[in-house]
């Protein structure tokens, strides 16, 4: 397949895929969203991280959070596996009990609530995300998908961090079909355009490489787990052991064996209250939310000019962060 003659042109920096004039406002659900993915005021520049409208608008008070020493944070960049770490860190807790992946009667989302998430930008203080970690009985779990200088200097001090690291051909692919399903982005770009984004840094949450390389860093701080999404699809049973025992569980082969069927693909896919069936601000017909489950999906999408774009992206940033990304390699094959 030929690439776009747009694609040419961001290719040899004379274009954007993000446009430079104010973006329509489209209304989701009967709440108005100001900007959308291609509008200029659609990111901010947060702390070292790209932070997407409406979750700016509540970082003031994401940076005052205070941790405890129980919370379990997970932290990840944007679909670089979350999705079923948060739902094998959510069995873990509940000691492998089949029972409550019925979250008792909510969606896994409300579980693991996204501490920089907001689903309106009108959200009254009390009811935004961060309002609703702050209520949580302890010991509390809840996620972010901000880089480390961007995470509350609480979190990182004191919170037992899972950090879960994806390889940047398949996110980027990821991030296309997500961001084409949500409503409130009104994406209807192509899949090159979000993998100029990321090579641009002009995506929620980049710099991709950096934010992965400021854990690797710490990684053998007592409080952060690094862990790889592909690794973990290779040696599952292994992986949520790990989990487990660093938040100091000790399961049983019967529990382990309720997490790994409960929290592979097609039992996440087939749960709706995992794979948001009903969520009003996504689009199904677009993409599902729980998508693919494997890694090396790139290749079924990426073109031949694409795929060395990104090589040329990667190492290029690979580079730019070799000594804190020492020893670490993405698993893209």
């Amino acid at each position: 397949m030929n690439s776009s003659p747009s694609f040419n042109n961001l290719l040899n920096g004379n274009d954007s895929p993000r446009s430079s004039r104010p973006g329509t406002p489209v209304m989701v659900d009967g709440t108005k969203f100001d900007y959308t993915y291609q509008d200029p005021d659609f990111l901010v520049f947060h702390k070292g991280t790209m932070v997407n409208y409406p979750y700016y608008e509540s970082l003031t008070d994401v940076d005052t959070f205070e941790a405890y020493e129980d919370d379990v944070c997970l932290i990840s960049f944007l679909k670089a596996g979350r999705n079923m770490f948060r739902a094998i860190i959510h069995m873990i807790r509940h000691d492998g009990d089949p029972a409550c992946m019925a979250f008792d009667g909510k969606v896994l989302p409300d579980v693991d609530t996204y501490l920089e998430f907001t689903d309106r930008p009108d959200a009254p203080i009390g009811t935004r995300t961060v309002d609703k970690v702050k209520q949580q009985p302890r010991p509390r779990f809840y996620a972010t998908h901000l880089g480390y200088e961007a995470v509350p200097k609480s979190i990182l001090e004191k919170a037992k961090i899972i950090y879960v690291a994806g390889n940047p051909k398949d996110v980027i692919v990821s991030t296309y079909f997500f961001f084409s399903s949500l409503k409130p982005f009104a994406f209807s770009g192509t899949l090159e355009d979000i993998a100029m984004s990321y090579i641009n840094d002009k995506a929620p949450y980049t710099p991709f490489h950096k934010h992965v390389a400021s854990f690797w860093k710490h990684r053998d701080r007592d409080n952060i787990l690094f862990l790889t999404y592909e690794d973990t699809l290779m040696n599952c049973r292994a992986t949520i052991d790990h989990v487990a025992k660093f938040l100091g569980k000790n399961l049983t082969d019967e529990q382990l064996d309720n997490i790994v069927s409960l929290c592979s693909f097609d039992s996440m896919r087939k749960n709706k209250k995992v794979n948001k069936t009903t969520h009003a601000q996504l689009d199904h017909s677009a993409s599902p939310f729980i998508r693919s489950g494997t890694y090396g999906n790139w290749k079924k999408h990426f073109t031949i000019e694409l795929n060395e774009a990104v090589d040329r992206w990667i190492k290029k940033e690979e580079h730019k962060v070799a000594s804190d990304l020492e020893g670490f390699r993405f698993r893209c094959e």
